[in-house]
């Protein structure tokens, strides 16, 4: 029998140096760690640094997974 996953939520702001503003990172964190992104409050503006304040959701391994991309990405 397989073992379920807890969903866990994982709140934190994001900071977008301005090298990483036009990066599709939420795009990837979706797509590739498959974990919900829901935006809670945005500050972004072209070409400048940002904040995103977010909630990350799915399993447990899932948005373990999210958090080290984002690490990797300085983000």
């Amino acid at each position: 029998m397989a073992k379920e996953q807890k969903e866990v939520k994982k709140r934190m702001v994001l900071h977008f140096p301005a090298e990483t503003v036009n990066e599709p990172i939420t795009y990837v964190l979706i797509k590739e760690h498959d974990v919900l992104v829901n935006i809670l409050n945005a500050d972004i503006s072209h070409g400048k640094e940002g904040h995103l304040l977010v909630e990350l959701i799915g399993e447990d391994r899932q948005v373990k997974s999210a958090m080290k991309y984002l690490k990797e990405k300085k983000v």
